[in-house]
Protein backbone atom coordinates (compact mmCIF):
# COMPACT_ATOMS: atom_id res chain seq x y z
CA UNK A 1 0.00 0.00 0.00
CA UNK A 2 3.08 2.36 0.37
CA UNK A 3 2.84 3.19 -3.27
CA UNK A 4 -0.89 3.72 -3.18
CA UNK A 5 -0.21 6.65 -0.17
CA UNK A 6 2.57 8.42 -2.63
CA UNK A 7 0.00 8.36 -5.00
CA UNK A 8 -2.62 10.08 -3.01
CA UNK A 9 -0.31 12.25 -0.92
CA UNK A 10 0.93 13.21 -5.22
CA UNK A 11 -2.36 14.25 -5.89
CA UNK A 12 -3.06 16.12 -2.96
CA UNK A 13 -0.40 18.34 -3.45
CA UNK A 14 -1.35 18.88 -6.67
CA UNK A 15 -4.88 19.65 -6.28
CA UNK A 16 -3.69 22.03 -3.20
CA UNK A 17 -1.29 24.03 -5.26
CA UNK A 18 -2.84 27.53 -6.29
CA UNK A 19 -0.26 27.76 -9.21
CA UNK A 20 -3.33 24.77 -10.37
CA UNK A 21 -6.14 26.93 -9.73
CA UNK A 22 -7.96 29.08 -12.71
CA UNK A 23 -7.65 32.42 -12.06
CA UNK A 24 -11.07 33.27 -13.37
CA UNK A 25 -12.31 31.14 -10.25
CA UNK A 26 -13.11 33.21 -7.03
CA UNK A 27 -11.68 31.79 -3.68
CA UNK A 28 -14.45 30.07 -1.62
CA UNK A 29 -15.17 28.07 -5.39
CA UNK A 30 -11.81 27.14 -5.64
CA UNK A 31 -11.22 25.79 -2.19
CA UNK A 32 -14.69 23.94 -2.61
CA UNK A 33 -14.33 22.45 -5.86
CA UNK A 34 -10.59 21.42 -5.23
CA UNK A 35 -11.70 19.58 -2.10
CA UNK A 36 -14.41 17.69 -3.47
CA UNK A 37 -12.16 16.73 -6.62
CA UNK A 38 -9.02 15.75 -4.21
CA UNK A 39 -12.18 13.15 -2.28
CA UNK A 40 -13.13 11.88 -5.42
CA UNK A 41 -9.17 11.50 -6.49
CA UNK A 42 -8.41 9.54 -3.42
CA UNK A 43 -11.40 7.58 -3.19
CA UNK A 44 -10.97 6.64 -6.89
CA UNK A 45 -7.36 5.77 -6.02
CA UNK A 46 -7.72 3.41 -3.00
CA UNK A 47 -10.18 1.27 -4.93
CA UNK A 48 -8.56 0.98 -7.44
CA UNK A 49 -5.71 0.07 -5.50
CA UNK A 50 -7.92 -2.52 -3.41
CA UNK A 51 -9.05 -3.99 -6.62
CA UNK A 52 -6.28 -4.60 -8.20
CA UNK A 53 -4.91 -5.76 -4.77
CA UNK A 54 -7.77 -8.28 -4.73
CA UNK A 55 -7.48 -9.53 -8.38
CA UNK A 56 -3.39 -10.17 -7.75
CA UNK A 57 -3.85 -12.44 -4.34
CA UNK A 58 -7.98 -12.97 -3.58
CA UNK A 59 -9.08 -14.24 -6.72
CA UNK A 60 -6.44 -16.29 -8.59
CA UNK A 61 -6.76 -19.48 -9.52
CA UNK A 62 -5.10 -22.52 -10.53
CA UNK A 63 -6.62 -24.77 -13.45
CA UNK A 64 -6.39 -28.74 -13.26
CA UNK A 65 -7.20 -30.52 -16.69
CA UNK A 66 -8.29 -34.05 -16.32
CA UNK A 67 -7.75 -36.12 -19.05
CA UNK A 68 -8.92 -40.21 -19.21
CA UNK A 69 -6.59 -42.02 -21.78
CA UNK A 70 -7.61 -45.37 -20.35
CA UNK A 71 -9.52 -47.73 -22.54
CA UNK A 72 -12.54 -47.89 -19.53
CA UNK A 73 -14.35 -45.11 -18.36
CA UNK A 74 -13.13 -43.12 -15.20
CA UNK A 75 -15.35 -41.25 -11.96
CA UNK A 76 -12.49 -38.40 -10.51
CA UNK A 77 -12.66 -37.77 -7.15
CA UNK A 78 -12.04 -34.99 -5.36
CA UNK A 79 -11.15 -34.28 -1.45
CA UNK A 80 -10.52 -30.85 -0.16
CA UNK A 81 -8.50 -30.43 3.27
CA UNK A 82 -10.51 -29.09 6.13
CA UNK A 83 -12.89 -26.03 5.59
CA UNK A 84 -11.45 -25.03 1.97
CA UNK A 85 -13.88 -24.89 -0.94
CA UNK A 86 -15.25 -28.31 -2.13
CA UNK A 87 -14.30 -28.36 -5.73
CA UNK A 88 -16.99 -30.03 -8.50
CA UNK A 89 -18.90 -30.81 -5.19
CA UNK A 90 -16.12 -33.94 -4.96
CA UNK A 91 -17.13 -35.82 -8.24
CA UNK A 92 -17.36 -36.16 -11.40
CA UNK A 93 -17.72 -39.03 -14.49
CA UNK A 94 -14.62 -38.64 -17.03
CA UNK A 95 -15.35 -41.17 -20.22
CA UNK A 96 -12.80 -42.47 -22.34
CA UNK A 97 -10.99 -39.79 -24.36
CA UNK A 98 -12.63 -36.90 -22.41
CA UNK A 99 -11.07 -33.73 -20.88
CA UNK A 100 -12.18 -31.61 -17.89
CA UNK A 101 -10.83 -28.50 -16.16
CA UNK A 102 -11.34 -27.31 -12.54
CA UNK A 103 -10.06 -24.26 -11.24
CA UNK A 104 -8.95 -23.97 -7.57
CA UNK A 105 -8.43 -21.13 -5.82
CA UNK A 106 -5.14 -19.63 -4.09
CA UNK A 107 -4.52 -21.32 -0.56
CA UNK A 108 -6.61 -24.83 -1.73
CA UNK A 109 -5.00 -27.95 -0.99
CA UNK A 110 -6.11 -31.13 -1.14
CA UNK A 111 -5.85 -34.38 -3.36
CA UNK A 112 -7.13 -36.31 -6.29
CA UNK A 113 -7.63 -39.65 -7.36
CA UNK A 114 -9.75 -41.66 -9.96
CA UNK A 115 -12.15 -44.33 -9.17
CA UNK A 116 -12.65 -47.52 -11.39
CA UNK A 117 -15.07 -50.35 -12.14
CA UNK A 118 -17.95 -47.57 -11.30
CA UNK A 119 -21.94 -48.05 -11.57
CA UNK A 120 -24.25 -44.87 -10.70
CA UNK A 121 -27.54 -44.42 -11.42
CA UNK A 122 -29.24 -41.54 -12.48
CA UNK A 123 -29.53 -40.10 -9.19
CA UNK A 124 -25.56 -40.53 -8.65
CA UNK A 125 -25.86 -43.30 -6.25
CA UNK A 126 -23.89 -47.31 -6.94
CA UNK A 127 -20.30 -47.95 -6.48
CA UNK A 128 -17.01 -48.19 -7.66
CA UNK A 129 -14.87 -51.42 -7.67
CA UNK A 130 -11.63 -49.18 -6.58
CA UNK A 131 -11.45 -45.65 -4.67
CA UNK A 132 -15.08 -45.97 -4.21
CA UNK A 133 -16.41 -42.78 -1.42
CA UNK A 134 -19.21 -43.90 0.15
CA UNK A 135 -21.21 -45.57 -2.88
CA UNK A 136 -21.89 -41.97 -4.53
CA UNK A 137 -20.42 -39.97 -7.90
CA UNK A 138 -20.08 -36.53 -5.90
CA UNK A 139 -17.85 -37.39 -3.17
CA UNK A 140 -18.79 -34.07 -1.33
CA UNK A 141 -15.62 -34.06 1.11
CA UNK A 142 -15.47 -38.07 1.74
CA UNK A 143 -12.08 -39.53 0.89
CA UNK A 144 -11.31 -43.14 -1.16
CA UNK A 145 -10.90 -46.12 0.11
CA UNK A 146 -7.40 -47.33 -0.68
CA UNK A 147 -5.88 -48.95 -2.55
CA UNK A 148 -6.11 -45.20 -4.67
CA UNK A 149 -3.13 -43.45 -6.78
CA UNK A 150 -3.41 -40.24 -5.45
CA UNK A 151 -2.33 -36.80 -6.43
CA UNK A 152 -1.80 -34.02 -3.36
CA UNK A 153 -1.40 -30.52 -4.42
CA UNK A 154 -1.29 -27.48 -2.46
CA UNK A 155 -2.37 -24.34 -4.19
CA UNK A 156 0.28 -21.48 -3.43
CA UNK A 157 -0.95 -18.09 -2.02
CA UNK A 158 1.95 -15.83 -2.33
CA UNK A 159 4.14 -19.23 -2.53
CA UNK A 160 4.83 -21.91 -4.75
CA UNK A 161 2.35 -24.56 -5.84
CA UNK A 162 3.49 -28.18 -4.44
CA UNK A 163 2.28 -31.34 -5.52
CA UNK A 164 3.01 -35.12 -5.62
CA UNK A 165 1.59 -38.21 -6.61
CA UNK A 166 1.46 -40.79 -3.70
CA UNK A 167 1.37 -44.95 -3.62
CA UNK A 168 1.47 -44.86 0.15
CA UNK A 169 -1.93 -45.65 0.31
CA UNK A 170 -1.50 -47.98 -2.56
CA UNK A 171 -2.47 -48.17 -6.38
CA UNK A 172 -5.33 -48.53 -8.42
CA UNK A 173 -4.09 -46.93 -11.63
CA UNK A 174 -1.60 -45.46 -13.79
CA UNK A 175 -1.39 -41.20 -13.46
CA UNK A 176 0.34 -38.42 -13.84
CA UNK A 177 0.12 -35.23 -13.11
CA UNK A 178 2.18 -32.32 -15.30
CA UNK A 179 2.86 -28.31 -14.84
CA UNK A 180 2.32 -25.82 -17.95
CA UNK A 181 3.75 -22.28 -18.16
CA UNK A 182 5.50 -22.63 -14.87
CA UNK A 183 8.89 -21.41 -13.13
CA UNK A 184 10.78 -23.31 -10.36
CA UNK A 185 10.83 -26.91 -10.01
CA UNK A 186 8.11 -28.11 -12.03
CA UNK A 187 8.19 -31.73 -13.01
CA UNK A 188 6.57 -34.23 -13.84
CA UNK A 189 5.33 -36.24 -11.21
CA UNK A 190 3.33 -40.04 -11.15
CA UNK A 191 3.13 -43.49 -12.09
CA UNK A 192 2.88 -44.41 -15.54
CA UNK A 193 3.76 -48.06 -15.28
CA UNK A 194 0.73 -50.81 -14.61
CA UNK A 195 1.49 -52.22 -11.22
CA UNK A 196 -1.50 -54.05 -11.08
CA UNK A 197 0.33 -56.87 -13.29
CA UNK A 198 3.55 -56.65 -11.08
CA UNK A 199 1.71 -56.81 -8.08
CA UNK A 200 3.07 -59.05 -5.18
CA UNK A 201 0.53 -61.32 -4.08
CA UNK A 202 0.38 -60.37 -0.62
CA UNK A 203 -0.76 -57.02 -1.95
CA UNK A 204 -3.29 -58.07 -4.47
CA UNK A 205 -6.63 -56.49 -4.62
CA UNK A 206 -8.75 -58.77 -6.58
CA UNK A 207 -12.55 -58.15 -8.21
CA UNK A 208 -13.73 -61.73 -9.84
CA UNK A 209 -10.49 -63.05 -10.38
CA UNK A 210 -8.75 -60.00 -12.10
CA UNK A 211 -6.13 -57.88 -9.96
CA UNK A 212 -7.65 -54.48 -9.90
CA UNK A 213 -5.62 -52.59 -7.29
CA UNK A 214 -2.40 -52.85 -5.06
CA UNK A 215 -2.19 -52.59 -1.62
CA UNK A 216 0.70 -50.48 0.08
CA UNK A 217 2.40 -53.23 2.72
CA UNK A 218 1.36 -50.94 5.40
CA UNK A 219 -2.99 -51.56 4.49
CA UNK A 220 -2.09 -55.09 3.64
CA UNK A 221 0.09 -56.00 7.16
CA UNK A 222 -1.24 -53.21 9.33
CA UNK A 223 1.79 -53.77 11.03
CA UNK A 224 4.25 -50.54 12.28
CA UNK A 225 7.61 -51.16 9.85
CA UNK A 226 5.37 -50.66 7.20
CA UNK A 227 3.52 -48.12 8.82
CA UNK A 228 6.46 -45.97 10.11
CA UNK A 229 4.40 -46.04 13.61
CA UNK A 230 5.63 -46.18 17.14
CA UNK A 231 9.25 -46.86 17.01
CA UNK A 232 9.86 -46.61 13.45
CA UNK A 233 8.11 -42.93 13.22
CA UNK A 234 11.64 -41.58 11.88
CA UNK A 235 13.74 -41.60 8.88
CA UNK A 236 16.05 -43.24 10.68
CA UNK A 237 14.01 -46.34 11.89
CA UNK A 238 11.72 -46.69 9.15
CA UNK A 239 13.62 -47.66 6.07
CA UNK A 240 12.37 -48.51 2.53
CA UNK A 241 11.00 -52.08 2.65
CA UNK A 242 11.12 -54.79 -0.08
CA UNK A 243 7.51 -53.12 -0.77
CA UNK A 244 7.78 -50.15 -0.85
CA UNK A 245 11.18 -50.65 -3.22
CA UNK A 246 9.21 -52.47 -5.56
CA UNK A 247 6.90 -49.69 -5.93
CA UNK A 248 9.92 -47.20 -6.28
CA UNK A 249 11.79 -48.96 -8.79
CA UNK A 250 8.37 -49.23 -11.25
CA UNK A 251 7.18 -45.44 -10.04
CA UNK A 252 10.54 -43.26 -9.40
CA UNK A 253 9.15 -40.32 -9.98
CA UNK A 254 5.94 -41.17 -7.15
CA UNK A 255 6.03 -40.99 -3.12
CA UNK A 256 5.88 -45.07 -2.19
CA UNK A 257 6.45 -44.27 1.47
CA UNK A 258 5.91 -42.27 4.65
CA UNK A 259 10.13 -41.45 4.39
CA UNK A 260 10.61 -41.26 0.59
CA UNK A 261 12.36 -38.36 -0.06
CA UNK A 262 13.52 -39.68 -3.81
CA UNK A 263 12.01 -37.49 -6.56
CA UNK A 264 8.95 -36.74 -4.60
CA UNK A 265 7.44 -33.68 -4.27
CA UNK A 266 7.71 -30.66 -6.77
CA UNK A 267 7.12 -26.59 -6.34
CA UNK A 268 6.61 -24.39 -9.14
CA UNK A 269 5.26 -21.13 -9.52
CA UNK A 270 2.42 -19.81 -12.01
CA UNK A 271 1.33 -22.87 -14.08
CA UNK A 272 -1.49 -24.90 -14.83
CA UNK A 273 -1.25 -28.40 -14.62
CA UNK A 274 -2.69 -31.72 -16.70
CA UNK A 275 -3.65 -34.81 -14.63
CA UNK A 276 -3.82 -37.64 -17.24
CA UNK A 277 -5.49 -41.10 -16.40
CA UNK A 278 -3.19 -44.40 -17.71
CA UNK A 279 -0.99 -41.78 -19.62
CA UNK A 280 1.52 -44.16 -21.10
CA UNK A 281 -1.97 -45.25 -23.49
CA UNK A 282 -1.64 -41.92 -25.23
CA UNK A 283 2.26 -43.15 -26.42
CA UNK A 284 0.90 -46.41 -27.32
CA UNK A 285 -1.85 -45.32 -29.44
CA UNK A 286 0.87 -43.39 -31.36
CA UNK A 287 2.74 -46.48 -31.76
CA UNK A 288 -0.24 -48.05 -32.96
CA UNK A 289 -0.74 -45.73 -35.59
CA UNK A 290 2.68 -45.54 -36.44
CA UNK A 291 2.36 -49.54 -36.94
CA UNK A 292 -0.72 -49.36 -38.91
CA UNK A 293 0.67 -47.03 -41.08
CA UNK A 294 3.75 -48.86 -42.34
CA UNK A 295 1.12 -51.61 -42.93
CA UNK A 296 -0.94 -49.76 -45.44
CA UNK A 297 2.20 -48.05 -47.19
CA UNK A 298 0.10 -47.37 -50.47
CA UNK A 299 -1.43 -44.50 -48.45
CA UNK A 300 1.23 -41.49 -48.52
CA UNK A 301 0.14 -40.30 -45.40
CA UNK A 302 -1.08 -43.91 -43.94
CA UNK A 303 -1.10 -42.48 -39.88
CA UNK A 304 -3.47 -39.76 -40.86
CA UNK A 305 -5.61 -41.26 -43.15
CA UNK A 306 -6.38 -44.43 -40.35
CA UNK A 307 -7.35 -41.41 -37.88
CA UNK A 308 -9.08 -39.70 -39.74
CA UNK A 309 -11.37 -42.69 -41.12
CA UNK A 310 -11.41 -45.12 -37.81
CA UNK A 311 -13.52 -44.09 -34.54
CA UNK A 312 -11.16 -42.86 -31.51
CA UNK A 313 -12.34 -45.84 -29.67
CA UNK A 314 -10.58 -47.97 -31.62
CA UNK A 315 -7.14 -46.65 -30.97
CA UNK A 316 -7.92 -47.14 -27.55
CA UNK A 317 -8.64 -50.34 -27.49
CA UNK A 318 -5.93 -51.37 -29.46
CA UNK A 319 -3.39 -49.02 -26.85
CA UNK A 320 -4.52 -50.32 -23.74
Amino acid sequence: MDDVVKQVLATETFLGSSSHVSPKITASSSSSSSSWLLLCCKLSILFLAFAESGRNYGVSATTFTFINSCSYGVAVGLQQNTNLLLLENGGFQLPVGVTQAVSAPAGWSGRFWGRTGCNFDANGLGKCVTGDCGGVLECNGAGGAPPATLVQVVVGDGVPDQYDVSLVNGYNLPLQIAASGGTGSCGTAGCISNLNMKCPPALQVANNGVVVACNSACDAFNQPQYCCKGYYNTPGTCPPTPYSEDFKSACPMAWTYAFDTVNTTYTCSGASYTITFCPAARVRACISCVILANIYQRFEHGCEILTRKLPLTFFWHISF
